[in-house]
């Protein structure tokens, strides 16, 4: 078809669409719905899955990479966690190892996991203690440093102290005090304000109790500088943060973990991994590397990404399929409103191909209004309901999170792009049947 030729069908499409567009409107509505559905659902999946992702690398001190004992994710590391754990020798390689090779530009927070009991005098729970190197855990959490939702983090409560999750803080008699939720202590991005917020608790001092090493009792005495939402609800329950070296005395051990490494921007994580397992194993050390998602411990991440992509394919589909719906039956009515148009059109030299196109065009330039419809009706929705204050329980997460929309440009761009390509291809379907009959028979349509 040549240039021209278009231009010309383009000029008839679209004077044809304002004379038309009255006919239309159910199908025009159906595609501003569709974005809109569309749009506001990929702005909530867009920013669920990077709260999600900053949440797990972020919240929790995963970083970029995580560096474990080989075999540590086995049954036996399970029944014999210390025979997994490193050992000083290995935390003095990885340390040696990252220095070489990026200098100061890589973190790494040393982590050690312990099971206890807590308990404030009265009340006591079992307890999941979570020791770490507290200023490079500051610099790991990012945006997350400050990660208490009340009280004081760790590297602003100086000295040994313990935080609290919320959940086991409300079994030992600390809470929030009344009317306070732990959502408000969230900004407008969801990551909590750098701010000393007051907690109440009837004895401000935590004792943790826990079995050693070589098997012993032993019991260590805290102060609790603040209470954190520890993400999900059996975690929260359980978590104590507390300094690494306040948890190895009370463990009686120099031992940790895991090793928790945040990497230079840009750095190419797999690469990364197999040059570190690689040189260890050189070097006579038996360790693994991981990125945090692909990590046992980022499975509830993957899950809940997994989820998430079920949930927007369908909702595609079903807004594709009320859009194509709409559209299809809009064009049939319209095709065989407009017999006699189309067989003038052909007297007038106009090929079959030429016509089909004409009604593609027009069908394309309503998808086009009803985009641009819905593109408005979407950015109103989004920043008025990120302006709502809404907020809401999101699976097993502890406590109520706010309601955020994200702007995606791109993901509008495409989504307008494939409700009008759609809306043209709905068109094609009847203007094919229409252009086959004779033009004598067409022009003698009423």
């Amino acid at each position: 078809m040549s240039l021209e030729r278009t231009a010309s069908l383009f000029r008839m499409a679209r004077r044809n669409v304002r004379r038309h567009v009255r006919h239309a409107r159910s199908a025009v509505l159906a595609l501003a719905v569709g974005f809109v559905a569309f749009g506001l659902f990929q702005g909530y999946l867009a920013t669920m899955l990077d709260q999600q992702a900053t949440n797990v690398s972020d919240r929790h001190m995963l970083g970029d990479l995580l560096v474990e004992r080989a075999g540590s994710g086995t049954p036996e590391a399970a029944e014999d966690p210390w025979r997994f754990a490193l050992d000083e020798p290995e935390q003095a390689f990885i340390d040696r190892w990252l220095a070489a090779r990026f200098g100061d530009r890589a973190v790494r927070v040393r982590m050690l996991r312990g099971l206890g009991l807590a308990g404030t005098g009265g009340s006591g729970a079992i307890a999941l203690m979570s020791g770490t190197d507290v200023a490079e855990g500051a610099i790991v959490r990012r945006a997350w440093r400050w990660n208490v939702t009340a009280g004081r983090p760790l590297q602003e409560a100086g000295g040994d102290a313990a935080v609290l999750g919320l959940g086991l803080g409300a079994v030992l008699d600390c809470a929030l005090p009344d009317g306070v939720r732990a959502v408000d202590a969230l900004g407008d991005d969801g990551v909590l304000v750098a701010a000393e917020r007051p907690f109440v608790c009837r004895r401000d001092r935590v004792q943790l109790t826990a079995t050693t090493v070589s098997g012993q009792t032993n019991v260590i005495d805290l102060p609790i500088a603040g209470l954190l939402d520890g993400g999900a609800q059996e975690i929260d329950q359980r978590i104590v943060e507390l300094p690494l070296p306040v948890l190895q005395r009370l463990l009686d051990t120099k031992a940790v973990t895991r090793v928790a490494v945040r990497l230079p921007e840009g750095s190419d994580l797999d690469e990364v991994a197999a040059a570190l397992v690689g040189d260890a194993k050189a070097a006579g050390f038996d360790l693994a590397a991981l990125p945090w998602s692909e990590h046992p411990l980022g499975e509830l991440y993957r899950q809940a990404r997994s989820l998430l992509d079920t949930y927007r394919d369908l909702v595609t589909l079903i807004v594709c399929v009320i859009a194509g719906l709409s559209v299809l039956t809009a064009m049939m009515r319209s095709v065989a409103e407009r017999i006699r148009e189309i067989g003038t059109l052909r007297a007038l030299g106009y090929l079959r191909r030429h016509v089909v196109a004409l009604f593609a065009m027009e069908a394309g330039l309503l998808g086009l209004v009803g985009v641009a419809i819905g593109l408005v009706v979407c950015v109103a929705l989004t920043a008025a309901l990120n302006g709502a204050g809404i907020t809401y329980r999101a699976g097993v997460m502890a406590h109520p999170i706010p309601l955020t929309l994200g702007y995606e440009p791109g993901a509008w761009l495409a989504g307008g792009a494939a409700l009008a390509g759609l809306a043209m291809l709905a068109a094609v379907l009847p203007a094919r049947r229409a252009v086959k009959r004779a033009i004598p028979d067409a022009l003698a349509s009423t």
